[in-house]
């Protein structure tokens, strides 16, 4: 999906920020000959300070043929019988997302006035047969605005163009922030727990001291009731009221319900009304009573040798009880936020320095490369893939900088040739650093996976990632770009899954959030199809999305049976209208697998893969392979697979990678847990039945499929084969139609 251009509001917001000073402002300058060498040499500086900022290949490219076309008017009318100097200025000036750029180029001829030039009529050029003459023309409607005019010594013309920037939300800022929102969550959640239990203990504690003195008080007034000696009891209630904040009144009943001592002297002797209090909530051997919301009465009866002689009522400020819990409640607030912001600035210095820099320096790396600037060595500590991959480039420059200036057209043209062998060189390199260097092993399973790449390289990728203890993600995807931009692709997807696997358990999130990082980083044209995994150690269970990828088979060797499990879904990072698409392309399939299940997971390198006479392996012969040696151990297996599909090419070259991983059920889920889950999938034969059916009859419904079906000895529910026609998305006359008249 293009971007809409910016429009007038947005020049105008431009225009105002720069005059409020709000612009930041990027000068370039760049000096140069009026030849073509100089204009190769423009080209290359444009695009790699427009890249280096992050412009869209589509508005670089604008950019550059609205230069070209500039510097070539100048270099052959102004300069049109000698070489002479340009100087090009190239300035921008950007505020939030929106980015003017200016390219000013300066020159010593006689010049004219650029913006005078008419545009062409049409109908007069066909009619004098004149040709050219559009070059200005093409200018005016590529850029936004242009001026020309002429100083002391320089003409000069001014291009400028308003563009977005799209990468105002690159990976320097996606990644810190969410992992900080990931943080944010997990902490916020842990801290309200952590709050809701320290409430319950800062409560729990508070009474226990409330329940300790009362305590003391009914010990001791025990004897004083039975010697009446209430001036001691009233001295002992007070002293207590005094010793606590939380102690409005203490008060003392005996058996007869008289008020024997109270802090309150006023009371002593009356008659107290039970009545009036609310119902009771008990606590051990005490008594609560809520009266209203900022008070409580804690009560407990008065013992002397095993008999009741009394009871104590101590009215308590529950209200104060809260502002302490709320103080200590704000304290630990201060300090998960102090923590919160340390550990964001630690994870922001973290990611940036382990992940974002290593990414800018090899994203500098690869528009170096594209800009022919190959001499720079980039410094990379470490030895993880970031630092593998950084010492390639730096080989990769070093290699060629000594005899790049003094080559002839014809070595220049060679060294062409050598650059893209070297760059496939490159990102070989890249894909063998990133595939996994051994499958993990498991008890109940067996995994195993083959790679091989083409002489052209592709972007095929596959990796097993830890999920939890008894779960594993296992994702191959095909990156459409060649070459280092797809190697660059399969770093960042490598990253961006190892990252968000872990903590999604569902497989359709994981393509999700997946799609979300990388949808707006990707070239224009480039996909990625995707097929991903969640493998239940436990239970036995797959849990699988595909977004355009290759089907998944799984052979079952109960029942001799193959099937094709092929979830709906559009490839990753399609440039699409609507955002939701995506979304609602993705559908998740739960499979139980049964004892020595394979599954098989590929990418389209095998099916796809030729021979000298420029014949298909297919998706046939590949069934017919698992099949055949599916009694032999699953390593030897993978070897007479990749055997087959070796004596198949021959000496052929590969224009696409080999992928290929097989994972061996060897206990199975057991006949319960296979029942427990409903097999709603056909094996491939009957599909490729139902295929031919409507590649013949395109006009069939649900009914005559079923007739039909059931005539060759396949009786199937009209539900079942509606879904199955939903998986092939085959599920009206249009699109069976159109199936019938482009599958031969």
């Amino acid at each position: 999906m293009k971007k809409r251009p910016p429009g007038k509001i947005a020049k105008k917001i431009l225009v105002l920020a720069e005059k409020l000073h709000l612009t930041k402002k990027v000068c370039h300058v760049y000096e140069t000959k009026s030849d073509g060498p100089g204009l190769r040499g423009l080209q290359n500086f444009i695009k790699e300070k427009c890249y280096k900022l992050g412009l869209l290949q589509d508005d670089v490219y604008n950019v550059l043929l609205s230069t070209d076309e500039a510097f070539t008017n100048i270099m052959k009318h102004g300069y049109k019988y000698a070489v002479g100097d340009v100087i090009i200025h190239l300035d921008f000036i950007y505020f939030l997302k929106y980015l003017r750029i200016e390219i000013t180029l300066k020159d010593k001829t006689i010049g004219f006035d650029w913006e005078s030039i008419p545009e062409p009529d049409l109908d007069n050029y066909v009619k004098s047969q004149r040709r050219g003459g559009f070059g200005i023309f093409l200018i005016k409607n590529l850029v936004d605005s242009i001026e020309s005019g002429k100083d002391e010594i320089f003409n000069y013309l001014t291009l400028k163009k308003v563009v977005r920037r799209p990468f105002l939300f690159g990976v320097g800022i996606k990644w810190p922030v969410t992992v900080i929102l990931i943080l944010f969550i997990l902490t916020s959640s842990a801290f309200y727990l952590f709050q809701k239990r320290q409430e319950n203990i800062f409560i729990e504690s508070q009474y226990n001291v409330l329940f300790s003195s009362i305590n003391d008080i009914a010990r001791s007034a025990g004897g004083m009731i039975i010697q009446n000696n209430y001036e001691d009891m009233a001295l002992l209630v007070r002293g207590y009221t005094e010793k606590s904040d939380y102690f409005k009144e203490i008060f003392i009943v005996n058996n007869d319900n008289m008020i024997i001592a109270d802090t309150n002297i006023s009371n002593f002797l009356k008659k107290y009304n039970r009545s009036l209090l609310p119902e009771k909530k008990v606590s051990g051997e005490f008594f609560l009573y809520q009266t209203d919301p900022d008070n409580l009465i804690l009560t407990r009866g008065i013992k002397q040798n095993e008999v009741i002689v009394g009871e104590i009522f101590a009215v308590v400020d529950y209200s104060l009880m809260r502002v302490n819990l709320s103080e200590l409640q704000q304290k630990n607030l201060r300090n998960f936020i102090l923590f919160l912001l340390f550990a964001a600035a630690l994870i922001i210095i973290l990611v940036i320095y382990f992940f974002v820099s290593p990414v800018k320096k090899l994203f500098d790396g690869v528009i170096e490369i594209e800009s022919g600037k190959l001499s720079r060595p980039h410094t990379l500590r470490g030895s993880d893939e970031f630092s593998q991959i950084k010492r390639i480039f730096n080989e990769f420059a070093m290699r060629f900088e000594e005899t790049k200036n003094t080559l002839t057209d014809a070595q220049r043209e060679l060294l062409a040739h050598e650059l893209l062998k070297k760059e496939m060189q490159v990102a070989q390199s890249i894909q063998q650093t990133l595939l996994p260097k051994s499958c993990p092993e498991f008890l109940d399973y067996d995994i195993s996976a083959f790679y091989k790449s083409a002489q052209e390289v592709g972007g095929d990728y596959y990796d097993f990632i830890p999920i939890s203890k008894n779960k594993l993600g296992i994702i191959i995807a095909d990156v459409s770009g060649k070459g280092v931009p797809g190697s660059m692709i399969m770093t960042i997807i490598r990253t961006a899954v190892r990252l968000i696997a872990p903590q999604n358990k569902s497989s359709k999130e994981v393509m999700l959030k997946l799609n979300r990082i990388i949808e707006n980083d990707l070239q224009h044209g480039m996909f990625i199809t995707i097929f991903y995994i969640i493998l239940d150690l436990k239970k036995h269970e797959l849990h699988f999305s595909s977004a355009g990828h290759t089907p998944m088979f799984l052979f079952r060797k109960s029942e001799g049976k193959i099937y094709s499990l092929n979830p709906k879904g559009i490839p990753v990072g399609l440039k699409l209208k609507e955002k939701d698409v995506f979304r609602r392309s993705i559908k998740t399939e739960t499979v139980k697998l049964n004892k020595d299940d394979l599954v098989v997971i590929y990418t389209d390198g095998i099916s796809e893969a030729m021979n000298e006479k420029f014949q298909q392996f297919s998706q046939a012969r590949f069934i017919d392979l698992i099949r055949k040696y599916n009694n032999q151990p699953l390593n030897e297996y993978m070897l007479l697979i990749e055997n087959e599909i070796m004596d198949f090419t021959g000496s052929q070259p590969q224009n696409d990678d080999i992928t290929l991983v097989l994972i061996k059920d060897k206990t199975g889920a057991g006949v319960e847990g296979i029942e427990s889950k409903k097999f709603n999938f056909l094996e491939i034969d009957t599909v490729n039945i139902i295929l031919d059916i409507i590649r013949k009859n395109p006009e069939y419904g649900l009914k005559r499929l079923r007739n039909e079906l059931s005539s060759r000895g396949i009786p199937l529910k009209e539900q079942i084969i509606k879904k199955e026609l939903k998986r092939l998305n085959l599920t009206n006359y249009e699109k069976r139609s159109r199936f019938s008249k482009y599958s031969g």
